[in-house]
C-alpha cells in the first residue's frame, strides 16, 4: 500500500485544507440497546467533513471492532501469503488514481471518519487510505474471483420486486455479506441531510459513506447485488459510492438512469432502482462502462447472475455453474408464481426472504447456501412503496423483528419515526442461530487445519 501513499497523502492535504473552514455539523446517535429502536440510528446534518467527523466520534467503538473483524475475515478468505499479496496488487490497481474519481464531498466525509479510526491498524496504511480502500473491498474481492482464484464469494444477495394486483410495488432484499458479524449485530440506519443535496437513508454500518441499500427523500430506492462478467475497469467509481451519488443528486428516475448510464464502475453489479412516486421499477445490469436497463412490469426475483445483454458472457456462465445463484433465483420465481394474483403484504414478502427451501419445496439443512435465507444476511430490507414504509431487519441475520420507518415523516422531522414492526422468525430463535454460528466456526476451523 505504501506504493500509492503519495496520491492519498495529497488528497488528504486537499481535504484537510478545506475542513478548516467547514461549517459545524449536527449529529444524533441513538443506540439500539438504550432506546425503543431495534437498530442503531445515526442522523447527520451539515457539510461532508463535519458529518464524517461527528459520525466517527460517535461510532468510534464500532469502527475499531468491525475493522478488526474485517481484517481477520480477509485473512480467512485469503489464507495464503500469495493470495494476500494478490489482493494487495488488485487494490493498488483499483485505487491508484481513485481519489480523482471519487466525488470530493465523499472524500471529505471519509477523511472526517478517519480521525476516529484505531491506530492499531496503521500497519496496513494510514487511516484515510484505509477508509477509501474499504469502500472497494467488494470490487477487489469480486475481481479476484473472476480472475481465476479458487475463492468462494462471501456476497450472495437475493431480491424481489413484487407487484400487487392494484399495480403497486413492494421490494424485498437480503444483503448477504459475511465479512463481519458487527455489520449485522451493530448495523446502523443512517439518515443523512447533506447541504444542498437530497436527504437519504441507508441501511449500513459505521464509517460507510457508500450505500448498498438506500432510499432518498424523492422516493428513489436503490440496492446492489454482486455479479460477474469479463468487463473490468481499473479506475472507476466503486458501486456503493455510485449509489450514494445517485441518492444525493437524482430527483427523478430519469435523472437516476442518466447517472447510471454516464458513470463507469470497476466490475459488474446488478442494481434494483425503484421510484415510489411513479411506481416504476428498473433492473440494471452494469459491467464497467456497459449498462443494460429493463423496466419491470411483472414480479421478478433477482440473485447474482446476469440475464439481460450480457447473459452469455463467459464469466457470467462460469459463475452460474459454480455458485448457488441459479438455485436461489429458481426458488424465488417459484414463490412468485405460487402467489400470483394475491395482494402482497410486508409479512408475506418477509416470509419469502426467510425461505430456506429449494425449488419444488426441496428441504435444505439450516444454513444451506442454496437457500434464499442461508442465515448469513448482514441486513434484510422491505420497502412498501404504497404505504411509504421502509422495514429493516434487527438481527441476528433475519431472526429478529423488522423495524418499519415512516419515510416522509422521518425526512420531514429529521429523525426516525417508527411506523410498526414485522414479527420475529417463528421457527428460529437467537439461541438456535448462535448454535449454528458456533457450528460453522468449528467446521471452518477444522477445514483450515487440514
Amino acid at each position: 500500500m505504501t506504493w500509492i501513499s503519495y496520491n492519498f497523502h495529497q488528497a488528504w492535504l486537499d481535504v484537510k485544507s478545506y475542513s478548516v473552514s467547514s461549517k459545524p455539523g449536527i449529529v444524533t446517535f441513538i443506540e439500539h440497546d438504550s432506546s425503543n429502536f431495534l437498530n442503531h440510528q445515526l442522523v447527520l446534518e451539515g457539510d461532508a467533513f463535519e458529518r464524517g467527523r461527528l459520525a466517527g466520534e460517535r461510532t468510534k467503538h464500532l469502527l475499531a471492532r468491525q475493522e478488526g473483524e474485517l481484517i481477520q475475515t480477509l485473512k480467512e478468505f485469503f489464507p495464503s501469503k500469495l493470495l494476500q499479496w494478490s489482493l494487495s496488487a488488485f487494490a493498488i490497481e483499483l485505487f491508484w488514481d481513485i481519489t480523482k474519481i471519487i466525488d470530493y464531498r465523499h472524500l471529505q466525509e471519509m477523511a472526517g471518519v478517519s480521525l476516529s479510526t484505531s491506530s492499531n491498524f496503521n500497519y496496513l496504511g494510514d487511516p484515510f487510505l484505509r477508509q477509501i480502500a474499504y469502500h472497494g473491498v467488494h470490487e477487489a474481492g469480486q475481481a479476484m474471483i473472476d480472475s481465476g482464484y479458487n475463492i468462494e464469494s462471501p456476497m450472495a444477495c437475493t431480491a424481489f420486486a413484487v407487484r400487487s394486483p392494484d399495480g403497486t410495488w413492494m421490494i424485498g432484499r437480503n444483503f448477504d455479506f459475511e465479512a463481519s458479524r458487527t455489520l449485522d449485530e451493530e448495523k446502523i440506519i443512517k439518515w443523512t441531510f447533506p447541504s444542498n443535496l437530497n436527504a437519504y437513508v441507508a441501511v449500513t454500518w459505521a464509517g460507510m459513506v457508500g450505500v448498498v441499500t438506500g432510499l432518498n427523500e424523492k422516493g428513489l430506492f436503490i440496492s446492489i447485488n454482486a455479479a460477474g462478467s469479463e468487463y473490468f475497469q481499473a479506475i472507476a467509481l466503486p458501486s456503493n459510492l455510485l449509489v450514494t451519488k445517485i441518492l444525493e443528486e437524482a430527483s427523478s428516475i430519469e435523472e437516476a438512469l442518466e447517472i447510471f448510464q454516464s458513470t463507469d464502475i470497476p466490475i459488474t453489479d446488478i442494481f434494483l432502482l425503484a421510484d415510489s412516486t411513479t411506481q416504476r421499477i428498473f433492473l440494471i445490469e452494469k459491467a464497467a462502462s456497459q449498462t443494460s436497463i429493463k423496466e419491470l412490469n411483472t414480479s421478478t426475483a433477482i440473485s447474482n447472475h446476469l440475464r439481460l445483454d450480457l447473459k452469455d458472457d463467459p464469466t457470467n456462465k462460469k459463475r452460474m455453474n459454480r455458485s448457488n445463484s441459479p438455485q436461489r433465483l429458481a426458488r424465488g420465481e417459484e414463490l412468485i408464481r405460487g402467489n400470483r394474483g394475491k395482494r402482497i403484504t410486508p409479512e408475506l414478502l418477509q416470509s419469502w426472504l426467510r425461505d430456506r427451501s429449494g425449488s419444488k419445496n426441496t428441504k435444505y439443512d439450516l444454513g444451506d447456501r442454496r437457500a434464499i435465507d442461508a442465515l448469513v444476511a448482514t441486513h434484510s430490507v422491505i420497502f412498501d412503496m404504497k404505504n411509504d414504509i421502509l422495514f429493516a431487519s434487527s438481527g441476528p441475520s433475519l431472526v429478529g423483528e423488522y423495524e418499519g420507518y415512516k419515510i416522509k415523516d422521518s425526512f420531514l422531522m429529521r429523525q426516525p419515526i417508527l411506523a410498526r414492526r414485522l414479527p420475529k422468525d417463528p421457527l428460529i430463535d437467537k439461541e438456535t442461530y448462535a448454535s449454528l454460528q458456533r457450528k460453522r466456526h468449528l467446521e471452518q476451523k477444522m477445514k483450515d487445519e487440514k
